[in-house]
């Protein structure tokens, strides 16, 4: 079985109110297609992740949007760095705008948190 123990895996997430689509990085290569995990929990991306890459140090992003801050807290207590983003803080190029989609923002999330061009916003304790 693969490990991937010590090295970090960045997950960009889009959500969706019944799925998530989640685009993987490592710190030098795309490693996978987006795919679409369809009911989503905090749960099932940790197991999606561990299952596929495991013993790894995941980080995840989303955008602030009508889901709140539930999943950022969820993937927080499963061990998961997971930050929010403002929408209009993450870099968009003229062609992201042409050919936008849940998979180009997913993707652009990926790539903008490997970078650390991503920010995230404060969230507040319950």
């Amino acid at each position: 079985m693969k490990t991937f123990k010590g090295k970090n895996i960045y997950v960009g997430l889009y959500v969706h109110k019944a799925s998530v689509e989640i685009k993987v990085f490592s710190d030098n290569l795309s490693l996978e297609n987006t795919v679409k995990l369809r009911p989503f929990t905090s749960e099932v991306i940790f197991k999606y992740l561990n299952k596929h890459y495991p013993e790894a140090n995941y980080h995840c992003v989303y955008e602030a949007g009508f889901s709140g801050f539930w999943l950022q807290r969820e993937l927080e207590r499963l061990g998961i760095d997971c930050r929010i983003v403002n929408p209009a803080d993450v870099p968009t190029s003229h062609k992201d705008k042409v050919y936008k989609n849940d998979k180009v923002d997913c993707i652009k999330l990926g790539r903008g948190l490997r970078s650390s061009d991503l920010r995230g916003i404060y969230v507040l304790n319950e």
